[in-house]
């Protein structure tokens, strides 16, 4: 009768990927250390980079976009005013949109009548 030899298998923290255990403690795939506690948290060099947008302090481009199409006039003005550079762009350009959306509705509405 042969001898059966047990594989012990590791599952990699990183990539979860399931192999057998390496004398270096490394996974072959991703090459991290292997983690032994599952519910440990990663290791700092392994999360995931955020990016970070150059001008996230300048403004809200999305905001100044609702401001100028639901408020118009007053909105465009009130933002040209009080907000930051990019929610004033936001803002112009909504209030342009309302313009636009105006002028194609009575365009409209003239041809049908």
């Amino acid at each position: 009768m042969q001898a059966v030899s047990v594989v012990d298998w590791v599952v990699c923290g990183s990539c979860q990927l399931k192999h057998t255990a390496r004398e270096d403690q490394r996974c072959p795939r991703c090459g991290s250390a292997e983690n032994p506690n599952p519910f440990e948290a990663p290791a700092a060099s392994l999360m995931p980079k955020i990016a970070v947008a150059a001008h996230a302090g300048e403004g809200r481009y999305g905001l100044g976009v609702a401001l100028g199409l639901v408020l118009g006039l007053w909105g465009l003005l009130g933002c040209l005013v009080f907000a930051k550079p990019v929610t004033k762009r936001g803002a112009i350009h909504g209030f342009l949109g309302r313009l636009g959306l105006t002028v194609i509705a009575v365009l409209v509405a003239l041809a049908l009548s």
